[in-house]
């Protein structure tokens, strides 16, 4: 099986020069979009240390987790940029979504806090407490979450609007592709039973779909999937960027960020031949 993880690394050196070459963001938008790609980035770097040697060690003593964990990360940086940064949505749901972030951080900075034991006088308590209740979070004159049924309305007031927040913005894969990929990679993270298949070398699942080698596969294309879109996301926020990019920049965004590869592994790995 062949992981691409040269392409991985031509995708991060490209958003190194990305970064390089643009100036500072002058817009809310841009500079948080520069914010999701610096933390991809950064997540991105330790994916590529890490995969060569858990690619090329023994079975037994790789850790698969670690990099599960990561490609977990990047479709979930990815799924926040387009939903932070978002072009062509108006100036009244760019605000909402920017509280609706702002509130779910200081909410649950508080709960954290309250279960190791911080009191509610503490200084960082106090601050998130105060931001809660001042006028930046108030949005009973915002227009996009008055066009919310009064249940909705209650849930985000209440900061529950995980699901409005969690959406399906990668327009390259499915969105049942995307959950099968996320799901995968939580299992893989967890103590069940699929995150201890791919933990250690099992026979029974040697060659089939949860198999060490399908899930190693199964993030290195995620990573380049998700990690290219992000920097085509970004560079959409920072037009004037982009026409600084050479052609080839942009042609390895569109080449290697195909959906194909992960098609291609699905039909080679479908089995009629028995149960297993």
């Amino acid at each position: 099986m062949k992981y691409r993880l040269d392409k991985l690394k031509e995708l991060h050196e490209l958003a190194s020069r990305v970064i390089k070459l643009g100036n500072e963001p002058s817009t809310i938008r841009s500079y948080e979009g520069r914010r999701y790609l610096l933390k991809t980035m950064v997540q991105a770097k330790s994916f590529i240390c890490l995969a060569p040697l858990t690619i090329g060690t023994s079975k037994e003593h790789a850790d698969l987790s670690t990099l599960a964990s990561i490609a977990r990360i990047i479709i979930e940086n990815h799924n926040t940029l387009h939903f932070a940064c978002e072009i062509g949505i108006g100036k009244e749901e760019f605000e909402f979504r920017r509280y609706m972030i702002n509130q779910h951080s200081s909410k649950h900075a508080m709960s954290i806090l309250s279960k190791l034991g911080f009191p509610e006088e503490d200084a960082t308590y106090r601050a998130h407490d105060f931001m809660l209740n001042s006028d930046f979070f108030n949005i009973d004159g915002n227009e996009a979450f008055n066009t919310l049924k009064e249940k909705k309305k209650r849930e985000v007031s209440n900061g529950k609007h995980h699901t409005y927040i969690t959406k399906h913005y990668n327009k390259q894969i499915s969105e049942n592709v995307e959950k099968g990929l996320y799901n995968l990679f939580s299992s893989s993270v967890h103590s069940f039973h699929l995150g201890l298949t791919n933990t250690f070398r099992v026979e029974f699942h040697e060659k089939g779909p949860f198999s060490w080698d399908s899930v190693c596969f199964l993030t290195v294309e995620a990573m380049i999937m998700y990690y290219g879109s992000t920097i085509t996301k970004y560079l959409a926020l920072r037009k004037g960027l982009r026409k600084k990019l050479l052609d080839s920049d942009i042609n390895l965004l569109n080449e290697i960020t195909s959906k194909e590869y992960i098609s291609d592994w699905v039909k080679s790995t479908v089995n009629y031949d028995g149960i297993f």
